[in-house]
């Protein structure tokens, strides 16, 4: 929400190897109603990179990002995870990404649990993500693990 102050703050493409942005599908964690797929959790601000020249030509790397649980559909968050991939893919200048791996946005309740593991399926689908091809690039330094 607060886009127009974010030109004013990049200090110029000398200066920056990177650019990195921390995108959330909060939930209802921030009192949103809203359910935001992997690939609106990760659009929207990518494009208003895009759209105002930030960082052009530099790789971009989610420097932490996640996703709540949805308290009436169990298993959102297992698809969630296994269409991130899809949703990278779709980003191709994302180089890296972060699961940030905390509660919340300040403490666990039973409609607020950032974790990627806090229960079986949303583990499930973390995993699947991980084994997706797109993100087990090889490295270099040999054959992925």
């Amino acid at each position: 929400g607060h886009h127009h102050r974010y030109a004013g703050l990049y200090p110029g493409d000398r200066y920056v190897d990177w650019v990195g942005y921390d995108p959330y599908n909060f939930h209802v964690c921030n009192g949103s109603t809203v359910w935001k797929s992997p690939h609106d959790t990760v659009g929207g601000f990518y494009r208003w990179l895009d759209a105002n020249g930030i960082g052009a030509g530099k790789p971009r790397m989610l420097a932490e990002f996640g996703t709540n649980l949805h308290p009436d559909d169990p298993d959102a968050k297992r698809r969630w995870f296994e269409q991130f991939p899809a949703a990278l893919k779709a980003h191709p200048k994302i180089k890296a990404a972060i699961y940030f791996n905390s509660p919340g946005m300040t403490r666990k309740t039973s409609t607020c649990d950032m974790t990627m593991n806090h229960d079986a399926s949303a583990l499930a689908g973390f995993a699947a993500a991980g084994r997706d091809s797109y993100l087990r690039q090889p490295t270099g330094l040999g054959k992925p693990r």
